[in-house]
């Protein structure tokens, strides 16, 4: 009859390998699993609804994470520094992506941002070199500050029509970044927000925010008729 993982319970479990947790469970806390560096396999049961502040980070050894759609936060800098974690599933159900939950998750490849998340929370994918495949689905409404920062293998970003605003650097330091679209919705582009996208193409419509960003920036741009 467990229902929480308190704070530090498994932390530094250096021979956890894997765990299954029951679904009576409905909260991970703090430092949950932190530093648990051969953790490999973990499920996340539909009862959980909160995954905190660091709850898995530095799980180097973990590879694959599903966050079920009961989950509603994946807590700050949950997932920092998961070095091996090549995929994550977020179902539609998460609200919000923490500041740098998946901060240096250096093998990370692709993500999906289900509709249900309304903000892309400051360095939330900060400094993913391995990123490649980013789908951000309509109904997120911000892109935070340093939410992509140093993805240096995401090629080509759609952002959809919710959205309103991309914060300071959101994708700065992109370096094989070479086709962002940006919707007439976007009324605020934040200062350095592609800063180092030496091969970026931003396609935009005329009269739009967008424009008149790459005019000032002198970034290069294509017209969507």
């Amino acid at each position: 009859n467990v229902t929480v993982i308190g704070e530090k319970s498994l932390a530094h479990c250096d021979n956890l390998r894997s765990i299954i947790i029951p679904d009576s469970v409905t909260l991970i806390e703090n430092y949950a699993f932190d530093r648990s560096t051969n953790l490999c396999e973990i499920n996340i049961p539909d009862s959980v609804t909160y995954i905190g502040f660091r709850a898995f980070s530095h799980c180097s050894s973990l590879k694959k994470m599903v966050i079920p759609s009961s989950v509603t936060i994946i807590g700050n800098c949950a997932f920092y520094g998961c070095g091996s974690l090549k995929k994550v599933e977020i179902h539609f159900g998460v609200t919000e992506i923490g500041y740098f939950a998946f901060w240096y998750c250096s093998s990370l490849q692709e993500v999906k941002i289900p509709s249900s998340v309304t903000k892309i929370k400051y360095g939330a994918f900060f400094s993913c070199s391995s990123l490649q495949e980013v789908e951000i689905l309509s109904g997120v409404t911000e892109i935070g500050w340093y939410a992509f920062f140093c993805c240096s293998s995401l090629k080509e970003v759609e952002i959809p029509s919710s959205v309103t605003e991309i914060g300071f650097a959101a994708f700065a330091g992109c370096s094989s970044l070479e086709e962002i679209v940006i919707p007439s919705s976007v009324t605020i582009i934040e200062g350095k927000a592609f800063e180092g996208c030496s091969s970026l193409v931003v396609c935009c419509y005329p009269g739009s925010c967008a424009e008149q960003y790459v005019i000032n920036k002198n970034i290069k741009y294509r017209i969507i008729e």
